[in-house]
């Protein structure tokens, strides 16, 4: 039995928002959480609504990332509104009227809450922990980076079905590299000589695309052990770093298909398995 992914990307049409755009509507719930009646806590649910889809994407990573110590800022002030949600829960159980309409905002406020500071802080965290801190990420790496991230919380999430193997395979379009640069040569050879397609490995594809492969395998694991795996050996990997650095303005990831991405559950720890990435 296999968990199944799609992962889709397009690329991004909005500017990354700016500090002010993304905390204002937290301090504004934060306000409207203490009149407690359930307009006020609509409203509420509707400004933490706002500033999920503002850091969702490549735009809200990058303001995430490109404003020194917003991802912080958020992270406190979300804090402190999940907090506030007992008083709030105390509050609706005391207005018998118009009970049923403030539980319906307060799942709304639970669910915009956990989305900002697990999906949106999370990937942000993600990408982070991913990206080279000598060579940092370009805007389009960093995008290509996301769905990186996205498909590793994929694999994790699917871990409870079974945790003795995942893989990652990252397909790279445009990356700027000069594939006969002595060098690149010299990084890519033992890598593309692999015909078993084993964890390190490359290809090089028709028209310059590259392939990278990372995967794992064990037959006795904890929960998250096999993205850890995956997440070092590509925050790791020097030609990865290199496709992805400054200057690579229009990398992106591969595009004439719909990604598919899996977790397999198999008892044969030496098959292949791949997660493809589309930006």
């Amino acid at each position: 039995m296999c968990g199944i992914i799609a992962v889709l990307r397009r690329p991004a049409t909005r500017p990354a928002p700016d500090a002010e755009a993304v905390v204002t509507p937290i301090q504004r719930a934060l306000d409207l959480l203490d009149a407690g009646d359930p307009v006020s806590l609509a409203e509420a649910a509707a400004c933490l609504e706002e500033v999920d889809s503002l850091l969702g994407g490549a735009p809200g990573l990058e303001s995430l990332l490109g404003h020194a110590g917003l991802l912080e800022d958020v992270a406190d002030r979300m804090s402190t509104v999940r907090t506030r949600f007992a008083s709030v829960e105390a509050a609706i159980g005391a207005r018998i009227g118009d009970r049923e309409a403030g539980n319906v905002a307060l799942v709304r406020l639970r669910d915009a809450a956990w989305a900002i500071s697990n999906d949106r802080l999370g990937a942000a965290r993600g990408v982070a922990s991913l990206s080279s801190t000598a060579d940092p990420p370009s805007r389009s790496g960093t995008a290509v980076l996301l769905s990186i991230q996205q498909a590793l919380s994929a694999l994790d999430r699917l871990e409870v079905r079974g945790r003795d193997s995942a893989g990652l395979q990252v397909t790279l379009w445009d990356h700027g590299l000069d594939l006969d640069d002595p060098a690149i040569a010299s990084m890519l050879a033992p890598r593309t000589s692999d015909l078993l397609l084993r964890s390190g490995s490359a290809r090089v594809l028709p028209g310059g695309g590259l392939v990278l492969v990372v995967k794992t395998a064990a037959e006795i694991g904890e929960l998250g052990d096999n993205t850890s795996v995956l997440r070092r050996a590509l925050a790791g990997d020097d030609l990865l770093v290199r496709q992805l650095g400054p200057g690579r303005t229009s990398i992106r990831g591969a595009h004439d298909r719909p990604i598919v991405a899996y977790r397999p559950s198999s008892r044969a720890i030496d098959e292949i398995y791949i997660v493809q990435i589309l930006n």
